[in-house]
């Protein structure tokens, strides 16, 4: 909810929102398809959707979190800064549940979601951010579409 707020709560009218909460012991391509599907009823709607792939990276940067540390959310928020920078969403595919699990992440299924919007609605992404103030990451992207 935090970065719809700053992305249309003032605007006039309201935009319309649909809020999708991951689960992540279903299939990767479970995800994958969502975002096909969410591509395909914005086209047969002739409308401009956007989506918000709002979700936090690793959880164990600090010792002092609620989830003590792990090395695991270091290298996970890495290889996902990468990935968002390359464009290159299909490599998540070949990550490890056990080690995406280690990472305490967040973002890895609401990405899949993005992953499968893309492949209808190519987008060029530009990460403008990653920070780890605290026990968790944040990293911020923006999606320019392209021609296919």
């Amino acid at each position: 909810l935090i970065p719809l707020w700053f992305c249309g709560a003032h605007w006039s009218p309201l935009p319309k929102v649909v809020i999708v909460c991951a689960a992540p012991d279903l299939p990767r391509a479970f995800y994958i398809g969502f975002g096909i599907a969410v591509g395909r009823v914005a086209h047969r709607l002739s409308r401009n959707i956007g989506i918000i792939c709002s979700a936090d990276q690793g959880h164990g940067h600090d010792d002092s979190g609620p989830y003590g540390f792990s090395e695991a959310s270091a290298d996970y928020d890495r290889m996902y800064c990468e990935v968002v920078e390359t464009c290159r969403f299909e490599d998540m595919l070949d990550w490890e549940p056990l080690w995406i699990e280690a990472a305490l992440a967040d973002s890895y299924c609401q990405t899949l979601i993005l992953y499968g919007n893309t492949l209808l609605s190519p987008m060029k992404f530009e990460l403008t951010s990653y920070e780890a103030p605290t026990y968790f990451g944040m990293a911020t992207a923006i999606g320019i579409p392209v021609e296919a």
